[in-house]
This record gives C-alpha cells, structure tokens and sequence, in this order.
C-alpha cells in the first residue's frame, strides 16, 4: 500500500516543523511526503532543505500561488505516482498518530466511499465548521454537521475542507486536480461538489482525531462588518463552484444576494459612526469588484487582495 500526503506552507515554520512531527509519528507511515513552499522567507526553506529523508519531494514556489495553487502543485507531484492513499493538509493540522490508521480501516470498510475525513478539533473542541452538508441548493447553503453526530462511530458528508481530507487514488484519478485559480478559499468546496455532482459522500470517523493549530472564530458583529480581502475570493469562488456543479438558478440567486450586499454597504456609507462608513466604502468596492468578475467568470489571484 502507498500513501502521500501533501502539505502547503507560507511562514509559518514552527508549525510546519509540529505537523511534519505528526506525519513522520503515524502508525502507517507515509511512502511519499510532498510539501510546497509558498514563497516562505522565514527560514522554511532552508528548514525543509535541510530534510535528508528520501521520501519527501519539497517544492518550492517562486510566486505566493495562495493555498489553491499551493494544492495544484503539490498535487500535481503526486499525479507522477500511483498511491492508494493521499492526504490533503495545512501546516497548521496535527494529525493523531492513528488518523491515517482508522481513515484507512474505514476505507477498507467501505469500498464504496471516495473519500474520508476525521473530526477537526481547535482550542480542545470540534470545529464544526470543516465537515458540511448541502442544505439549500439553490441558495448554495452549506450546513455544519451537528455536534450531536460526532458521538456515533461514522457519519456522511457532502463538503469538507481540505483540513484532513483523505482521498482514494482512484478518486484523485477521476476528479484530477482543484481550481489553481481560486488562489484561496472555495477550492476543497469546489472539489467536493465535483463528488457531490455524482451523488457521492464523504465519510467522517470522528475517532480520527486532527488538532487545529488556530483560534476558534468569534463573532464580530454583523455579516457586513466582517467582510476583508479574503472574503473577495470567498465571494467570488463560492459563485464559480455553484454555477459549475449546482446550475439551474443558483447562479442567478448568489449574484441577487451579492447585489443586497452591495446595495445594504452603500447605506452604510451614509451612517453617522466613522468605522461603519469605512467598513461600508471597502465593503462596495470589493463587491463591485466581486459583481464584475463573476459576470465576465474571471478566477485568479487579484494584487489588490492578498496577505496583508
């Protein structure tokens, strides 16, 4: 049995070196570790050279490719061998020394299943967020797995992220490689429609146990406030999935509720508190900006909206 497991870093060298820790402590030991470097310039790429084990294949980039690209390139690597296994992780996961173990017995269970995944858990609980269904599809809604269905042995899914995401070869080789061009965010959601479109599930074995090396997300008031750079290629990519998998008049829906927030973030320009205004002129820029791209389908990294 050959396995891979397929890691994008960006400066982050103190937990890619704990998740490296994790990958070489599984009980099934990896045959193949593929890490791309995103344009790192603080010491990882001195770190990941100085690595003499044979079986990993370090990548470096010479462009800030965001996780998307990152994924694309790590995973194309991996298209030049056969595995039976690969999974897909951040530099910040920590997988349980069991993770690929208990994955695998499922997957030897459940011939049928594509693909697998363990319960993600950040500052000590789970993070509800990583595992989903589709709810509404004409609104594109994706639903959180309750809480309550981490007490059984296994559960279905339709979305995840690629938190832990364990995939068959002969999966990978059917539905290839993600979208490059998301440059972050929505490109593990795009992929797990391209199973969902075929009326395939994910398995999640909540046993399987990966620790989130990040902060549990607060509420920061309301939806409009809460939008930054990042959000511009959430927008954006949640738009180009739907309309690849979902069709029909989900397009149409996503773009009318993107046109409400436009609209609401101009009568936040008016308001009397200073921050409200400021958040309201950024927020109509980033939609206009968003408005015109879904329009004319353009996907790509935009300078205006990187790591700030």
């Amino acid at each position: 049995m050959k396995t891979a497991v397929v890691i994008v870093t960006h400066n982050r060298i103190e937990l890619l070196k704990e998740c490296l820790g994790c990958v070489n402590s599984q009980e099934i030991p990896f045959s193949r570790v593929i890490v791309v470097n995103n344009l790192s310039t603080d010491g990882t790429k001195e770190y990941l050279d100085s690595i003499s084990d044979e079986r990993y294949k370090i990548i470096h980039s010479r462009e800030n490719l965001g996780g998307a690209g990152g994924f694309y390139v790590a995973l194309q690597e991996a298209q030049k061998e056969e595995f039976d296994w690969i999974l897909i992780i951040d530099d910040d996961a920590m997988i349980e020394k069991d993770y690929m173990k208990l994955l695998i017995q499922a997957g030897d269970k459940h011939p049928e299943i594509p693909a697998f995944c363990g319960s993600v858990h950040t500052q000590g609980k789970i993070d509800l967020s990583h595992r989903r269904r589709v709810g509404n599809p004409l609104i594109f809604s994706e639903i959180p797995v309750g809480e309550e269905e981490y007490t059984k042995g296994e559960f279905l899914c339709d979305t995840v992220t690629f938190c832990g995401l364990l995939l068959r070869g002969k999966t990978f080789q059917i539905y290839g490689l993600p979208m490059k061009d998301y440059f972050i965010w929505c490109d593990d959601t795009e992929y797990c429609l391209r199973m969902y479109e075929d009326n395939k599930h994910i398995l999640t074995i909540p046993k399987a146990v990966l620790n989130h090396k990040t902060v549990l997300s607060e509420n920061r008031g309301s939806l409009l406030m809460r939008i930054e750079w990042r959000s511009y290629y959430g927008y954006r990519n949640r738009y180009d999935a739907a309309k690849r998998h979902l069709g029909g008049w989900t397009p149409f829906v996503i773009r009318f509720e993107y046109r409400v927030f436009y609209f609401l973030s101009l009568l936040m320009c008016l308001s009397l508190r200073r921050n409200i205004r400021t958040q309201g002129r950024y927020n109509v820029k980033l939609l206009k900006d968003v408005l015109m791209d879904t329009k004319y389908n353009y996907i790509g990294k935009r300078d205006e909206y990187i790591w700030k």
